[in-house]
């Protein structure tokens, strides 16, 4: 990270390697049918541009698409699905986007935060005491803060 708090040199180089990968792997193997390719691209891409995203999680708009670039290039890599537009081909090889896994590792993250299974020092946000809660117990209050790296925490807010 640098000075003022952003990944963007480290997102820059996440994307350098898995982009790396990626053409390494269309290097060695000539013909690529989709259960290979998504079983290389899970297996040894995936991993690189998800390694630590809790900590890194893109906030800009540019970042984020930097990132799911490598996943549009790789779903073209299969020819049959080549013309297909990007959400028909992620249907067709039954992807999410990287944007939803975001999302959801961030969902999954609060929710085993909430049941007490991350060992942590630091209270990130609390529980609504109030009794005006509809639905369930488990709403949060987000405390007010001062600087903007905090406001960005959790990229969606609560």
């Amino acid at each position: 990270m640098d000075k003022d708090f952003h990944f963007k040199e480290h997102n820059s180089t996440v994307v350098n390697k898995a982009n790396n990968t990626l053409g390494i792997i269309r290097r060695i193997f000539r013909y690529l049918d989709s259960g290979t390719l998504l079983l290389l691209y899970k297996a040894i891409v995936r991993p690189i541009l998800e390694y630590g995203l809790p900590a890194w999680s893109p906030i800009y708009k540019r970042e984020a698409d930097l990132i799911e670039a490598v996943q549009r290039r790789t779903t073209k890599l299969i020819p049959v699905l080549k013309n297909l537009s990007y959400s028909d081909r992620l249907s067709q090889l039954k992807l999410f986007t990287l944007a939803h896994r975001r999302l959801r590792g961030d969902m999954t993250f609060v929710c085993n935060y909430l049941k007490g299974q991350l060992n942590t020092n630091h209270c990130l946000f609390t529980l609504s005491e109030g009794s005006t809660t509809r639905g369930h117990s488990l709403k949060l209050v987000k405390p007010r803060v001062e600087t903007s790296l905090r406001q960005r925490f959790l990229r969606n807010g609560l």
